[in-house]
């Protein structure tokens, strides 16, 4: 938690302020690891924190880079589509 104080405020007020802070968590989901019903780090982020940040990095490396040995696509039609509709789940279920 970050808390910006205006020069003339008095330190009670900053006391005060920290003290009331709350528990974030941040739980990224990794393109491999899409799953919520077993995922350990996001259950128990959501059981120990006031608010949860859910974030999924989209790396265009996995979609427009080829593999070395075959020169064949990373990630195909069918991953894209299994991508986009985990995506969708996860935006609806959490």
């Amino acid at each position: 938690t970050f808390h910006s104080f205006p020069l003339h405020q008095p330190s009670t007020m900053a006391a005060s302020l920290v003290n009331s802070a709350k528990r974030v968590s941040l739980v990224w989901f990794k393109n491999t690891d899409l799953r919520i019903h077993d995922h350990l780090p996001l259950l128990s982020a959501h059981k120990s924190s006031d608010s949860v940040i859910h974030l999924m990095v989209i790396d265009k490396f996995w979609f427009h880079n080829k593999t070395q040995l075959l020169g064949i696509s990373k990630t195909g039609p069918f991953r894209c589509k299994f991508l986009k509709e985990s995506i969708l789940d996860l935006r609806k279920n959490l």
